[in-house]
Parts: C-alpha cells; sequence; structure tokens
C-alpha cells in the first residue's frame, strides 16, 4: 500500500493600495472576477480568514485608510495547494491525476479594487 505522502506548496502575492495623493480617508473593497483554472486543492488566507476561492475572501478585503494611516497599504494574500492527498492508494491515484491535469493550467483572475472617498467630516 502506498503511504500517503501529503505535499504543499505555498506562495503569496500582494495587492498594494496607494492612497498617498488623496486629502480624504478612502474606503477600499477589494473583489475579484474571471477566475479560470483554478487548482482544486488551492486555498487562500488573509488576516486569518481561509477560503478555496479568492472569492471567499472578499468580506475580509475591505476597510478604511484613514488620514492618519500609513497611506500605503499592502495586503498580502497567502496560498498553498495540497497534493499528493489521500487515505488509499486508489485516492491518491486520483488524485495526482487531478492535480497533473491542474499543474499544467494557468490560472488567472481579474482584481477589481474599488475605492470610495469618506466624507471630509468623517476622515478617521
Amino acid at each position: 500500500m502506498k503511504t500517503k505522502l501529503h505535499q504543499v506548496l505555498v506562495g503569496s502575492f500582494d495587492i498594494v493600495l496607494d492612497t498617498t495623493d488623496s486629502d480624504v480617508a478612502i474606503d477600499y473593497a477589494i473583489t475579484f472576477d474571471n477566475c479560470k483554472d483554478k487548482p482544486n486543492n488551492l486555498k487562500f488566507t488573509y488576516d486569518g480568514t481561509t477560503a478555496s476561492t479568492l472569492e471567499g475572501l472578499q468580506d475580509v478585503l475591505k476597510g478604511r485608510i484613514g488620514l492618519n494611516d500609513e497611506r500605503i497599504k499592502t495586503l498580502t494574500i497567502n496560498w498553498d495547494w495540497e497534493y499528493e492527498t489521500g487515505n488509499s492508494e486508489a485516492e491518491i491515484t486520483k488524485n495526482d491525476e487531478i492535480d497533473t491535469n491542474d499543474a499544467g493550467k494557468t490560472f488567472t483572475f481579474d482584481v477589481i479594487i474599488t475605492g470610495t472617498q469618506v466624507n471630509p467630516t468623517a476622515n478617521n
């Protein structure tokens, strides 16, 4: 019987928000669209929230950059991709086929960043 190997590839990507030229606070929201060819086991983590899709992080990828805050904010989204998973030889073989197929694809997505100026009386 094949032993469970369970490997994990890890990485991250940054989204950088620059409000340097704004003279008011900015509320931001980040969403994703046109996600294509995401590997089956790929997961994403931001600020303690883990999701199996980028869209699953959208509720935590929003906030405010106030006038007294650092004007450039970097949001780092971590990812991990488990492969060679399974508890039996048949399961590992099946999952390896899926992983090998996924590895040959290019995962693409659009990042949509919406910034809204905050009323100057609420510039916190």
